[in-house]
């Protein structure tokens, strides 16, 4: 050390202001000749401070150091072919001053060692484990589970990342969870315009090498390339992360599509900690976004950015002046700063926008899931031993939930057991056969039971206790006899509902934002467009999510990288109705008495209808007599069933029809809605809460069976069954005005919470919002201080975008929330009597329904002015079916305006209004009303409704 410092002070002593520096530059040539060095070196020459010395492939590969040019600085990295050994042996001989340390970097050939020297260095990184397989490393206890990979003790639940210790293998998968219906994504360095593949059987982690595990980080599919020129700057530039499609955007000119991003501080801090930790004086590295956090998750060594010529002047300014600063600082009096290193002394790029313009700033959609499989649910009492075992160290006072893959299997081998023949002494064996192969139809369909639709329940029904045993200790030691299992699937989005996903996407796009078609995708890439994605936990909304998603950013590939990338589960958000529980099950009580008269209810509208909406007096006036309606509706649901039992006789009973179902599985089907309508045997009256289930059949088989199986029935059935429908479902959901409001408030009040906020985030008001509630977002800025570079105009533009998809609970409380609450004193609301007699009108929430808040600023309006923010909101009911005879559909379309031009001031005294409403709890009557229905249904019609 001592040394080198005296050799350098000897070479400032001896050199003269005109002599030039002998710059070394010892690279591979694919390196030194690629376009983006040679622009740097280009300038380097022009300064006329240097003597460039390029060393070249013969002169590194075949000489030895000792012959190597002589250099008092050197810029020299590693790459495929470079003798990184001789390089250190030239060295620590010549002692040039170095750009990049060469020893350091060994440290990037090693993914766990990098994460070492980034932990130590207080940066940032994603929480990861090493499974070692070399000889000479710590064994490790590694246990793998169908939804995660526990490496000594530690638990990484999917999606996790998988990444080989060797940084040279850039093969790094992503394990999927079951739920959002697994497989892997592997990532490979570009080939072509791929750099990643999805294998949706691929379940299982590698096993051929050390690899390391960090957890997944949800980077709203975008990732950061951060390219570090000295301690004091950052240039970062953000692309779509090649674990979404893994198709590579390229331009004109056929390179990768990036564009510069604004950094944070605290990415700045990361930036230098990187420059200093490494030794690197020129550096790249990858930032992932996250939670309104930021994680270093790989250091690539010497990079520069490449086509950006205002870089290229930025990076050549920073090498020259810190060799400079070494072996001639009089010569830097006369050299500036690069524009680039202080941005805050940067001006704002201004965009020219006339004086009437309106700005959008902000897009909320909520919407329903698209068109799905029916659900369904089968039950039966078992009492074989080989399903009570599956309670054996259990408390057999609780019910058994199995979703994993193993517990599947492990149900699907004592089905197939049983009905091979050595569960034959089991009594009523013979009973049970049907149902057992339908549990094994179910379990056997998909592959290595991916997805997310199958579940078991089992509930213990009888139980034996050894009494001798403390409380705890008989809990464990009792023996489950008998159990009911449930089994629960179907709710599958179809190819036709993830189409209309896409449809519905691709129209809002080109009609929500500003500019030709293209024009919301390139805002998107151009990082003026904060898009984030919301869903709940049910399957069918999650991949409505997904396909949406795909559409809307002209994604290509599987969903489930889709899914995973850009869409955030939130259950709290979009799920959650147990605050309204109770309220519903009352209003479910109320509802059944009201269809338990045998007498025409249009004489009775203002106990059927008190709200009197258009919708439900049609639904009424065609219902009648509710008791003569449903005998009707049994009827055709007899004539339809006999119908199919005569086609499965004439069929193979394993010939398929619309998604994998059988036959068999569709008279099953229809077969159980007939039983749970009208059960002679069970009860002597109807259950009126299967006619919506029987609804949603009768659509589904028409939409995608009737063409092969022309049930001549089916479309009344389907015509009757929807006149009822349109009474019963949005009934459910409150009969009175005071009781829709206090359901709607109640499940939809943290998603109005959420659209207040978005709406503030988008305004002045976000100015206004705390500095706690800003760090919680992730937003990618274009620097727009090379903004004219790629032809952006508009650099300050921001669209803030916000889509919730959730089921149709929450659509259906939006709709009364936004129907009944009165704006002020006098009763007024706060739509039009237009508006309001268009919401009253919509007889069915259907498939993909949806509201759309615009929010714009208006730049004629002075800063601070109530009206500077107006909001437009639109309504559609979702996807139209047209005609029962052909039984078209058309895509989900973008609806109708209800709310134009109103002030973001009175939007935000509405929804405050919403949330603070004090609402009377609903009375419930479900005791007493359970005692009428049964001391009735005998008295009364064998159609009277049933309570349970």
């Amino acid at each position: 050390m001592f040394s080198s410092t005296l050799h350098r002070l000897h070479l400032y002593l001896r050199r003269t202001p005109e002599a030039r520096v002998k710059l070394g530059i010892c690279a591979m040539d694919k390196k030194v000749n690629s376009k983006a060095m040679n622009e740097v070196i280009k300038r380097l020459i022009a300064s006329e401070d240097f003597d460039i010395i390029v060393f070249g492939d013969s002169c590194i590969i075949d000489r030895p150091p000792e012959e190597w040019p002589i250099c008092e600085a050197l810029i020299s990295f590693t790459s495929g072919g470079f003798p990184l050994d001789k390089a250190i042996q030239y060295v620590n001989l010549r002692k040039p001053f170095l750009i990049n340390d060469l020893e350091a970097q060994k440290i990037l050939f090693d993914r766990t060692k990098v994460y070492e020297v980034l932990k130590k260095a207080g940066v940032p990184i994603p929480r990861f484990a090493v499974v070692w397989r070399e000889r000479g490393k710590p064994l490790s206890a590694t246990l793998e589970e169908d939804d995660a990979v526990i490496i000594n003790g530690e638990r990484f639940n999917k999606p996790f990342v998988e990444k080989p210790v060797d940084a040279e293998d850039h093969y790094i998968c992503i394990y999927y969870p079951r739920s959002a219906g697994g497989g892997c994504t592997q990532l490979f360095r570009k080939v072509g315009n791929k750099s990643s593949e999805f294998f949706p059987t691929r379940t299982t982690i590698r096993k051929d090498r050390s690899y390391l595990y960090e957890e997944f980080l949800a980077t709203e599919g975008t990732d950061v390339k951060v390219y570090s020129c000295g301690e004091n700057y950052a240039h970062a530039e953000a692309r779509k992360s090649p674990a979404v499609d893994g198709r590579v955007q390229r331009d004109g000119e056929g390179k990768e599509i990036r564009y510069p991003v604004m950094l944070t501080k605290q990415e700045k801090w990361i930036s230098q900690q990187v420059n200093r930790a490494f030794k690197q004086g020129v550096c790249g590295f990858d930032l992932l976004r996250a939670n309104g956090e930021s994680f270093v998750c790989d250091v690539n060594g010497w990079s520069f950015v490449k086509g950006n010529q205002k870089y290229y002047d930025d990076a050549s300014h920073i090498l020259r002046e810190t060799i400079l600063r070494r072996f001639a600082p009089i010569r830097l009096l006369k050299s500036g700063e690069p524009s680039c290193v202080s941005e805050e002394d940067m001006q704002k790029l201004e965009d020219d926008l006339p004086e009437d313009h309106k700005e959008l700033r902000c897009v909320i959609g909520v919407f329903r899931h698209g068109d799905r499989t029916p659900k369904q649910k089968l039950k039966m009492v078992v009492r074989s031993e080989l399903f009570l075992s599956l309670f054996d160290g259990k408390d057999p006072r609780k019910e058994l939930k199995m979703k994993s893959a193993s517990e599947l299997q492990r149900l699907l081998n004592i089905a197939r057991e049983l009905l091979s023949g050595s569960g034959e002494g089991e009594s009523d064996f013979e009973d049970r056969m049907d149902k057992l192969m339908q549990v094994k139809f179910i379990l056997e369909r998909g592959s290595h039971f991916g997805g997310i639709y199958r579940k078991i329940q089992l509930k213990p029904l009888k139980w034996t206790r050894n009494s001798f045993y403390g409380k705890e200790m008989e809990a464990r030691q009792g023996k489950v006899r008998e159990a009911l299992l449930i089994l629960k699937w179907g709710g599958e989005l179809t190819d036709l509902g993830c189409q209309q996903a896409q449809d519905l996407s691709e129209r809002l796009r080109s009609e929500l934002y500003p500019g030709e078609s293209d024009g919301l995708l390139r805002l998107h890439s151009t990082f003026r467009h904060n898009l984030k994605i919301f869903c709940s936990e049910e399957g069918r909304v999650q991949l409505t999510a997904a396909a949406f998603t795909k559409g809307f950013l002209q994604l290509e590939g599987n969903l489930t990288p889709i899914l995973v990338n850009l869409c955030r589960k939130d259950a709290g958000l979009l799920d959650d109705v147990s605050d309204a529980s109770r309220d519903l099950d009352s209003v479910k009580v109320r509802l059944r008495k009201i269809l338990s008269r045998d007498e025409d209810l249009r004489g009775h509208l203002e106990t059927a209808v008190p709200t009197c909406a258009e919708s439900l007096v049609n639904a009424i006036n065609e219902l009648g007599n509710p008791i003569h309606t449903f005998e009707q509706l049994y009827g055709l649901l007899q004539l339809v069933t006999s119908q199919l039992k005569k086609f499965a006789c004439a069929s193979c009973h394993q010939d398929t029809i619309f998604h994998g179902e059988t036959i068999t599985q569709l008279l099953r089907r229809w077969e159980k809605l007939e039983r749970d309508f009208y059960n002679k045997r069970a009860t002597t009256s109807c259950t009126c809460s299967k006619i919506p289930d029987i609804h949603d059949c009768a659509k589904y088989d028409l939409l995608h069976n009737h063409a092969k199986l022309h049930l001549d029935k089916l479309p009344e059935l389907y015509r009757l069954c929807g006149f009822v429908a349109d009474y019963i479902v949005p009934q459910e959901y409150g009969i009175t005005r005071e009781e829709k409001l206090a359901i709607g408030t109640k499940v939809a009040r943290n998603l109005i919470k959420k659209i207040l906020l978005d709406l503030a985030f988008s305004s002045e008001s976000y100015q206004q919002s705390s500095e706690l509630i800003k760090t919680l977002e992730t937003v990618h800025r274009l620097d727009s201080r090379h903004a004219r570079a790629f032809g952006i105009r508009s650099s300050q533009r921001m669209v803030r975008t916000r889509f919730y998809f959730t089921s149709e609970s929450h659509i259906h409380s939006l709709v009364n929330v936004f129907r009944y609450t009165e704006f002020d004193k006098n009763h007024d609301h706060i739509f039009d009597e237009k508006s309001q007699k268009y919401l009253e009108s919509v007889k069915e929430i259907n498939f993909l329904s949806q509201f759309i808040f615009l929010l714009y600023e208006h730049y004629s309006v002075p800063e601070g002015d109530p009206d500077r923010y107006s909001v437009e909101l639109s309504f559609s009911p979702g996807v139209n079916f047209e005609g029962i005879e052909t039984f078209s559909v058309k895509p989900g379309v973008y609806g109708r305006t209800i709310l134009a031009n109103v002030s973001l001031k009175k939007i935000e005294l509405f929804l405050n209004k919403v949330l603070n409403m004090k609402v009377p709890e609903i009375e419930s009557d479900i005791d007493d009303f359970k005692f009428q229905c049964e001391s009735s249904a005998s008295e009364k019609t064998p159609f009277a409704v049933t309570a349970t």
